[in-house]
């Protein structure tokens, strides 16, 4: 299953901000406190909730190439033929829980970093408008970032914002952290549903009328959004990226598009896999090579061009890297005997 989607999406953090006011009669601070003070963004339903919000801005590929760099000088760094989804490579590390966390330290460094800001913040805002009830929350808000995928962003911040120093929790001042992004997605009753990530902490669960006030937030940006809100356990989430489609775009990413949008090979097992590999291995050898006794036409070229970009994206979703498909004279040979090449060409691609 997948979803695609033609252009970029809407800004998300605007709509969100309008949503504060509009929805939940928010303040935005700016208006009632020096822009130098350190403050939360907003303050909400009568001052019961004060707000402040984080948006993930910058592309985080950067960061992940970091640690990928590094972990590519490791010996056992598998080779795959074109790209490959990154947990593909970690597949075939030696140790690859340790690899796996340290990518996930390095993705989560922006999310960290917002939360720690946040919690001074809304700690602040506690000091300068006391009160005896009062919920704080932070939303961060995913500006189309494939990388940040609900399912890692909300493994991060559990972690993070059930950290303690010593009897006291890290991030006190955090009562939730609401994850939003329109980056990923999932149809529930042939409807396309964005994910609304609530993470809680103990305070939420030590004082159960703060989780009233999340949950009326969530139902009100569910009501103002015009959406019907439904609800699972974080472990049952199943949320995919949305597919980006360019308006212009090179002929191997409209073969790469092609495939995404009807994979046929999904079903075939390794072994028919690896024996269309090898067809298409056996043509570009013909084909490619100076003097080889057979020269497929223009159309068939092509044809195993957009054949060999449907097989690199299969293999990098299976985790099968090159070395497990290596190319040898017999399996040429036999390739081309499955292709219907005549005997010379054969004893070619037996001895070449």
């Amino acid at each position: 299953m997948r979803i695609e989607r033609k252009g970029n999406a809407r800004a998300l953090t605007p709509r969100i901000e309008r949503f504060l006011q509009e929805a939940l009669a928010g303040q935005a601070l700016d208006e009632v406190q020096h822009a130098e003070k350190m403050r939360a963004d907003y303050s909400c339903l009568r001052g019961l909730l004060a707000v402040e919000l984080k948006t993930l801005k910058e592309e985080p590929s950067e960061r992940i190439e970091n640690v990928v760099n590094e972990l590519r000088q490791r010996d056992d760094w598998p080779i795959f033929l074109g790209s490959a989804p990154l947990m593909s490579f970690v597949k075939h590390l030696e140790n690859p829980d340790q690899a796996r966390l340290q990518i996930l330290a390095r993705l989560g460094r922006a999310m960290i970093s917002h939360l720690r800001k946040a919690n001074k913040q809304l700690g602040a805002h506690a000091e300068t408008f006391p009160r005896k009830n009062l919920v704080r929350i932070m939303i961060l808000i995913n500006e189309d970032h494939e990388e940040y995928e609900p399912s890692v962003v909300g493994y991060i911040l559990h972690h993070a914002i059930k950290r303690m120093r010593g009897d006291f929790p890290l991030y006190p001042s955090v009562d939730s952290v609401l994850y939003l992004t329109e980056r990923h997605a999932i149809p529930i009753q042939d409807k396309i549903s964005f994910p609304v990530l609530s993470v809680e902490s103990m305070n939420v669960h030590q004082e159960p009328w703060r989780e009233i006030v999340i949950e009326h937030v969530l139902k009100k940006w569910a009501s103002w959004s015009g959406t019907p809100l439904f609800y699972s356990e974080f472990v049952d989430q199943s949320f995919i990226t949305i597919d980006q489609i360019p308006k212009m775009a090179p002929q191997y990413v409209r073969w790469q598009i092609a495939y995404k949008r009807r994979r046929y090979m999904e079903h075939w097992p390794d072994d028919q896999l690896r024996e269309r590999f090898d067809e298409l291995a056996c043509l570009g050898k013909l084909a490619f090579t100076k003097n080889s006794p057979y020269k497929p036409s223009d159309d068939i070229i092509c044809s195993m061009m957009a054949w060999m970009s449907h097989m690199t994206l299969e293999m990098g979703w299976r985790a099968i890297p090159l070395t497990e498909f290596q190319h040898t004279p017999e399996r040429h040979a036999e390739a081309g005997r499955r292709l219907g090449l005549n005997d010379e060409i054969i004893h070619w691609l037996e001895n070449d």
